[in-house]
Formats: structure tokens, C-alpha cells, sequence
């Protein structure tokens, strides 16, 4: 049915068909992304969490072409960051901080395999399935609320993808930022 046609052609019908018999939730989680971050029409994405930008780089590998704010507390983790984000032609800012329910410094735990760092003490379930990764420092970051920074990083016609990984630091990180619910279009998830 397709032969004779060149390979950008044929796989531009078979993605189109794709989409129309397979429905996305049984899509792949990459193509589901796509999909969900170009049907509500996300034009910014906040990285919280970022580590060292794996999220971001994978937002663009999918053809996402919107900004990125990431925010990373641990300085060796944000050092690779701030590295992406400024080879990054589009428009990707790194920020050297943690969100909290307050704007304050504060300890982290920084464990072995950098993605499992995190604010609270590590689950023995964590230590057991994953031995690498168990603490092996601390190091003091700044904390800010998000809505102290929004005027910043955003605006109120923005529809944004709020990301979080962090650790168990999720309340902390948005939950308590009442302030800021109504004031943009808000898509929230830690899986997207």
C-alpha cells in the first residue's frame, strides 16, 4: 500500500494511523508525552528535580520546542544542568535551587547515585533494593516558594507542566503553593 512512497511519507501515515487506532493509553510513554504535552498546548515546563537534565534532554528528544525551567538543588548534579541548558538552542534556564514550602537554606542528603538525594531520611526498602545509593554526604542548598519566583520564570497566559521528582519532597514542593493555582493553566505530574 505504501511502496513507492519515500520513508518520510510512509512513516507520517503510519503515525497517523497509529494515533487513530491506538488509544493512548496503551501508547508508548514517550509518544504518550508528545501527545499530551501538544494537546494542551504546553508552552513552558518546570523541571523540578531536574538532577542533570535528563527530563529536559528527553522533552526534546520528542520534539517538545517550549522553554524549560529546572531546578536542581545539589551543585554537582546542577553543574551537567546548566551545561544542557546552555547548549540548548531553544529556551532552556537552569536554576541552582530547591522549591519549598518556605524560602529558607537547608540541608540535603546526597546519596550515591545522585537521582536518590534527597531532603529525608532514605527508606531501609530504598537501602535494601538499591545499596549504591545510600548517602554518602550532605551539602546545604537554598530553597525558595515557587510563587516568590513566578513573576520570573513565567507568566499568567502560560500553560505549564509542572514535573516533579523529588524524593518524597513533593508536598513541600507544591502543594503548599496555593497562591499560585489560579493564576496559569497548571498540568501536574510526577510520571508525565
Amino acid at each position: 500500500m505504501l511502496e513507492g512512497r519515500s520513508e518520510a511519507t510512509r512513516t507520517q501515515n503510519s503515525s497517523k494511523v497509529w494515533r487513530r487506532y491506538c488509544p493512548l493509553q496503551f501508547a508508548h510513554p514517550l509518544a504518550r508525552r508528545a501527545q499530551l504535552l501538544a494537546t494542551n498546548g504546553i508552552n513552558l515546563v518546570l523541571d523540578v528535580g531536574a538532577n542533570t537534565g535528563q527530563y529536559g534532554h528527553g522533552l526534546r528528544e520528542i520534539g517538545y520546542r517550549g522553554r524549560i525551567v529546572s531546578f536542581e538543588p545539589l551543585s554537582t548534579a546542577y553543574q551537567e544542568l546548566a551545561r544542557r541548558a546552555r547548549a540548548d538552542r531553544l529556551s532552556w534556564k537552569a536554576l541552582n535551587l530547591a522549591l519549598g514550602a518556605t524560602d529558607t537554606t537547608s540541608e540535603i542528603n546526597i546519596a550515591g547515585i545522585s537521582e536518590s538525594s534527597s531532603f529525608f531520611d532514605m527508606l531501609p526498602a530504598h537501602l535494601h533494593a538499591a545499596p549504591t545509593s545510600k548517602y554518602v554526604g550532605k551539602e546545604r542548598v537554598t530553597a525558595r516558594r515557587l510563587d516568590s519566583l513566578f513573576s520570573e520564570i513565567c507568566s499568567a497566559n502560560d500553560r505549564i507542566l509542572l514535573k516533579i521528582d523529588t524524593q518524597g519532597y513533593e508536598k513541600t514542593s507544591w502543594t503548599e503553593q496555593t497562591d499560585l493555582c489560579g493564576t496559569s493553566r497548571w498540568f501536574n505530574s510526577k510520571c508525565l
